[in-house]
């Protein structure tokens, strides 16, 4: 009796945990067929109604009115279905349904589910929603085993930031990965996007550019780029394989790769750089460059070359080992102007059409359009070769002011030269030639007269102030102060010492004579400074005197020629 109580207690036990233990043996395998993507059977959990018609759909359970089915983790509810045990695959109509965990639910008119290779097919005002990301399209297909959602009849993608639209698409919900393909289009609140292939996060909000592509970024800045990333969220943006950056005010900028901050508008570039502002009419080379929005400064170095093409029949080009750029603001009459502040530092070389340079740096200010060479200087025009301690050019005045051993020097013959020298020296161009020159302060020249080709002696003379004059490009005359002091020397009583400024020198080789020639390294000339004036001397405040010398008072172009 008592082993007969025992067995019904157990029966009784058994009893209690069977349907738990089948559950167990239920939920088990569906979550391993998750797992291990081997077949498992659709059920029909639910239906209003089912019957048969073999006539019409053979092998088919006809379902009507509040149908669904399971499958694995996945639930499927619409208004009718025809259900194919035999094939484990079903065809659902009318107000269809997918729902797969809590994140993914899929809406159309119908669906066809293959249970065997869970796929399922949505067609006619499909929508996919995931989490915050809503795609809406006319077909749209969905491969379980892969996650792998994608469509080819046209779609589009909502999320909260973004709007995309393109012909053909894949997305994976694992990754917020999405692939579009021709005809693509990305909108948002800051920027547009058009390309035919471009691969896009829509949690991370970056877009990999992989074809040709147009961005316009709010109505200052676009992009063409067919390489790189660009990130919606922060703005910020790799593009690489000589992309363009084009700016509404005329800037452009291009690079094998360049790293933009559109948000910071700052920017680094490397490799074949090329910024172009056509307001300003130049170009900057380089093969590494910064870019700040403060001041809007920047700097470009290793092999850097500026172009300035504001005359198209004179092209000018600057090298220097760096060139530092900014924007200055002024007030003028109640409006705020923009100014460009250029320098260039280090063995810069200048060649134009009718002009030439070398100094060891420069200052570009383009307020009053004036350019500064610094650090032994030379200059240029035609067949005369002007240098100084200071060289200030006022380009809108065609003048060169020469400060500290002043000189200009002409040749006459192969060891013959005009000289001309003074503490300081103006000389004035037109047309990009020089037309005459006034030296001030204790001018010295030496000067070969020529007589039917032959130079009938050295004329030397000393004067507090002397003004040269040109005609065909060749030193016509000069005229002197009621002080001067001077005399003819037949060729055969002057040593050839005495031929020579103390601080004469011709760097003819150093003179860049192409354009490629700027980026030559000569053997340097030596230099002899004047006994009237050092260079240090010179150069303490040689930038304020020269500006001073031309506020105060107008320099005037003398025509009074007088012998």
């Amino acid at each position: 009796m008592d082993r007969m109580r025992i067995s019904i207690s157990r029966l009784g036990i058994i009893k209690h945990i069977f349907p738990f233990l089948c559950a167990l043996l239920v939920a088990f395998p569906l979550y391993s067929a998750e797992k291990t993507g081997k077949k498992t059977l659709v059920y029909l959990v639910h239906s209003d109604r089912l019957y048969f018609d073999n006539a019409r759909f053979p092998d088919a359970q006809i379902l009507t009115g509040h149908v669904c089915f399971r499958h694995d983790a996945a639930m499927m509810y619409c208004d009718s279905a025809y259900f194919y045990s035999s094939t484990n695959s079903l065809h659902a109509f009318s107000h269809v349904r997918f729902q797969q965990g809590d994140t993914l639910s899929g809406f159309g008119d119908v669906l066809y589910y293959d249970g065997n290779l869970k796929r399922a097919r949505f067609r006619k005002r499909v929508k996919l929603v995931h989490r915050n990301t809503i795609l809406l399209t006319d077909t749209l297909d969905y491969d379980r085993t892969r996650n792998l959602a994608y469509y080819y009849n046209k779609g589009r993608i909502y999320t909260p930031e973004d709007t995309l639209v393109s012909y053909s698409g894949q997305y994976y919900p694992p990754t917020y990965q999405a692939v579009f393909k021709q005809d693509v289009q990305l909108h948002n609140n800051r920027m547009n996007l058009q390309t035919d292939t471009l691969w896009y996060n829509t949690h991370t909000r970056i877009a990999q550019l992989k074809d040709s592509t147009i961005i316009h970024a709010d109505t200052t800045v676009t992009i063409y780029s067919r390489n790189g990333w660009y990130n919606m969220q922060t703005e910020k943006a790799m593009l690489l394989d000589r992309s363009l950056i084009v700016h509404k005010d005329g800037r452009t900028m291009t690079a094998d790769t360049i790293f933009y901050d559109k948000k910071g508008e700052t920017g680094r570039m490397l490799g074949n750089i090329n910024m172009t502002d056509s307001a300003q009419k130049l170009t900057i080379y380089g093969q590494y460059a910064r870019l700040y929005k403060e001041n809007k400064q920047g700097f470009v170095t290793d092999s850097a070359l500026l172009v300035v093409w504001a005359d198209e029949n004179d092209y000018k080009y600057v090298h220097a080992d760096t060139f530092y750029s900014q924007s200055i603001a002024d007030t003028i009459n109640d409006s705020i102007r923009e100014y460009p502040l250029l320098r260039a530092f280090f063995t810069v070389r200048m060649y134009g059409q009718n002009q030439q340079a070398i100094c060891d740096s420069l200052v570009y200010n383009g307020k009053d359009s004036t350019i500064i060479l610094y650090h032994g200087p030379v200059c240029w025009s035609d067949s005369n070769q002007i240098s100084g301690d200071l060289i200030t050019v006022y380009l809108k005045d065609s003048l060169v002011h020469t400060q500290g051993n002043a000189l200009i020097v002409q040749q006459y013959k192969e060891k013959q030269f005009n000289q001309l020298g003074s503490k300081e020296i103006y000389t004035y161009m037109i047309n990009g030639q020089i037309d005459h020159a006034d030296a001030r302060g204790n001018a010295l020249t030496i000067f070969y007269p020529d007589d039917d080709g032959e130079a009938v002696g050295v004329n030397k003379t000393e004067s507090s102030n002397i003004h040269m004059y040109y005609q065909d490009q060749k030193i016509h005359h000069f005229t002197f102060t009621t002080k001067t002091d001077g005399a003819l020397y037949p060729l055969d009583q002057i040593s050839a010492k005495d031929q020579f400024l103390s601080n004469f020198f011709w760097a003819d080789n150093e003179r860049p004579k192409r354009p490629l020639d700027v980026f030559a390294n000569p053997n340097l000339t030596p230099r002899k400074q004047s006994e009237l004036q050092s260079a240090s001397a010179t150069q303490r405040d040689a930038v304020a005197t020269s500006k001073n010398n031309m506020k105060d008072k107008k320099i005037k172009r003398t025509k009074n020629k007088t012998r």
